[in-house]
């Protein structure tokens, strides 16, 4: 679940967006050692394609666990598409799990970026 967001309005290349995520997990299997794969997926509205996130192991990798929790993201600076002076934005997310299934997704409420 997002469970809250840092901030609702962001200057362009300079505000960094942090998002409070809580989780649940049967298998206890999110996130990877390995940093050079990417466990969370972050969708902006006004993009095509996600960006994505490395998340470490939130239980060690070789047990079987059910775990709970909460963790932040810290986006990537945000900047205008446009020529205007401000732009509204909505974000998704969702992790990835080892196994590769997905979480539900869970979108913040609309984020306006300006100058």
């Amino acid at each position: 679940t997002l469970d809250s967001i840092s901030q609702d309005t962001l200057i362009e290349f300079q505000d960094r967006l942090i998002l409070h995520l809580s989780y649940q997990d049967g298998d206890g299997d999110l996130g990877t050692s390995n940093p050079d794969i990417n466990s969370i997926f972050i969708q902006d509205s006004r993009l095509e394609n996600a960006d994505e996130y490395y998340l470490p192991p939130l239980a060690p990798e070789t047990a079987t666990i059910s775990i709970q929790g909460a963790f932040d993201v810290q986006l990537s600076t945000t900047f205008l598409l446009g020529n205007g002076t401000e732009e509204s934005t909505v974000f998704s997310l969702f992790v990835k799990d080892r196994a590769g299934h997905e979480s539900n997704t869970v979108q913040t409420k609309e984020i306006l970026i300006t100058q």
